[in-house]
C-alpha cells in the first residue's frame, strides 16, 4: 500500500504495528485487528511471507490466500485506509526502520517478539515502542482460537467446536434424506488404481469393506477405516482379518444401527482420529454407511474420505470447510435426540 497520513485523530495512538500469519483469517484476528484500529490512527500490519513460514517449518497456506482474505476484512471494515500490509521475512518488519510508529500490538503469543523489537531499537538508538497486549480470544471449549484448530478440523472461524456441534446427539435419517444421500457427494472414480494418486495415507479414512480390502489389497493402509464387515448389506467377512489387516489388529467395535449416527460413533471418530495412529479401524455392528458424515465434519482440513458408491465405483472427499458446512447442514435435516 502507499504512504499513510498520519494525523492523532484523538486515537491514543498515531501508527501501532501488528504482525502475524493470518491464517485462515477467523475471529481471534479480526478481534485483534480491530482492538489496534480502535486505538491508532494507522496500522501496519505484517504478514510472514512463505519464506519465513517455510524457515520456521510451518504448515500454513500461501501468501497469496492469506494476504487476499485480510485484505477483504480491511476493506469490509473501512480499514484499507488506514492500514499499511508490511511482508515479513523476519520479525522486525518496518518496526526497526519507520520512526513514525509508537506502538506495537501483540498478543500473549507474540509478546516475544515485542520484546526482540525493543531490543533492536535500543540498539540503533530509537525508542522503544509501547506495547499493547490483546487477550487471547477463546474457541466455545474455551481453548485458543487458532489456524492450527482450524486446519485440525476441530473449531471453525468463529471458535465453535465441529464434535460439539454433532458429537452430543444420536442421529436419525428421515425418508425424504435417503435419495439426496445416495448421490455421490464427491468426486466420482472407476477403483482404487484411479484415485491413488490423490490419496495420501496418513491422511485417509475409508468408509465401507470393499473400499477398505480394495485399499489394503494395493499394500494402502487408510489411517482410519470404518467397516461393518457386509458388502451391500450382505454379511461377507468374518472379521477384519477377512478385509487384510493382520490378526493383530486392534480396533474398536460400536453398535451403530441401520439408518443412523450414534453419538458414540461420532466421538469414536474424532479419538481415532486424534490418537495419530496409523491404520485405526472401527468395527460398526449395524451399518456404516451414514459414518461418512461424522468423518468429514470431524477430519482435519485436506484429508480425504474415500467411500463406495453402489455399481458406480468410489466417491472422494476432499475434507475442506465447503465440505464440512454442507455436511452439518445435511444433519440439521436428520432428526436427533
Amino acid at each position: 500500500m502507499g504512504e499513510l497520513r498520519l494525523t492523532f485523530m484523538g486515537y491514543p495512538f498515531n501508527h501501532l504495528a501488528l504482525g502475524g500469519t493470518f491464517d485462515y483469517l477467523h475471529l481471534g484476528h479480526k478481534a485483534f485487528l480491530d482492538f489496534a484500529f480502535s486505538k491508532a490512527a494507522a496500522v501496519s500490519i505484517g504478514i510472514t511471507t512463505d519464506k519465513f513460514i517455510s524457515s520456521e517449518k510451518l504448515n500454513v497456506r500461501p501468501l497469496k490466500l492469506r494476504l487476499a482474505e485480510l485484505n477483504n476484512y480491511l476493506r469490509a471494515k473501512g480499514f484499507d485506509k488506514r492500514s499499511k500490509t508490511i511482508l515479513l521475512d523476519d520479525v522486525f518488519g518496518s518496526t526497526v526502520s519507520d520512526i513514525t510508529i509508537d506502538g506495537i500490538a501483540v498478543t500473549k503469543l507474540t509478546q516475544e517478539g515485542a520484546a526482540l523489537i525493543n531490543k533492536k531499537r535500543t540498539r540503533l538508538g530509537l525508542a522503544s515502542l509501547k506495547v499493547l497486549v490483546f487477550p487471547i480470544v477463546m474457541a466455545d471449549d474455551n481453548k485458543p482460537i487458532s489456524s492450527s484448530r482450524i486446519s485440525l478440523g476441530e473449531i471453525d472461524r468463529d471458535g465453535s467446536g465441529y464434535f460439539s456441534k454433532i458429537g452430543n446427539k444420536d442421529y436419525y435419517l428421515p425418508e425424504n434424506l435417503r435419495i439426496e444421500l445416495s448421490v455421490p457427494h464427491g468426486e466420482l472414480f472407476g477403483d482404487i488404481d484411479d484415485l491413488k494418486s490423490r490419496v495420501l495415507p496418513s491422511k485417509v479414512i475409508a468408509v465401507g469393506d470393499e473400499t477398505t480390502f480394495n485399499f489394503l489389497k494395493k499394500g494402502i493402509v487408510p489411517r482410519l477405516s470404518i467397516v461393518d464387515l457386509k458388502v451391500g448389506r450382505k454379511k461377507i467377512f468374518e472379521d477384519i482379518a477377512d478385509l487384510g489387516f493382520s490378526k493383530n489388529q486392534k480396533f474398536e467395535i460400536i453398535q451403530n444401527p441401520a439408518s443412523t449416527i450414534k453419538r458414540k460413533l461420532s466421538r469414536s471418530i474424532k479419538e481415532n482420529i486424534a490418537n495419530k495412529n496409523d491404520g485405526s479401524v472401527i468395527e460398526i455392528i449395524g451399518e456404516e454407511d451414514l459414518a461418512v458424515l461424522p468423518a468429514t465434519i470431524l477430519a482435519p482440513l485436506g484429508w480425504r474420505i474415500v467411500y463406495g458408491q453402489p455399481n458406480e465405483g468410489l466417491v472422494l472427499i476432499t475434507v475442506t470447510e465447503e465440505t464440512k458446512t454442507g455436511f452439518l447442514k445435511l444433519l440439521e435435516r436428520f432428526r436427533s435426540s
